[in-house]
């Protein structure tokens, strides 16, 4: 994956959840790209409304995530859509 991924997750009660996925080296290229543009303070702040860090944003590794943030709780912290 480049760049930031917005994620959609439904579950089968009707509810959704969005966030933003992005892995380490996404945030550093992005603020890099950004001190060189003027972008948020020439790179020096990043935000990201409802954003988690992965290690891999690889399909599998996506669904892995997803599926331990419902088994623990933590995905009722991600926004929930209307």
């Amino acid at each position: 994956m480049t760049g930031f991924l917005d994620v959609e997750v439904s579950t089968p009660d009707g509810r959704r959840f969005l966030g933003t996925v992005a892995t380490v080296a996404d945030i550093a290229e992005t603020t890099s790209r950004w001190e060189r543009t003027g972008e948020s303070l020439g790179g020096r702040y990043l935000w990201v409304s409802d954003l988690v860090v992965v290690a891999s944003a690889d399909v599998q590794g996506l669904v892995d995530v997803v599926d331990h943030l419902a088994s623990t709780g933590q995905l009722e912290r991600i926004h929930i859509g209307e």
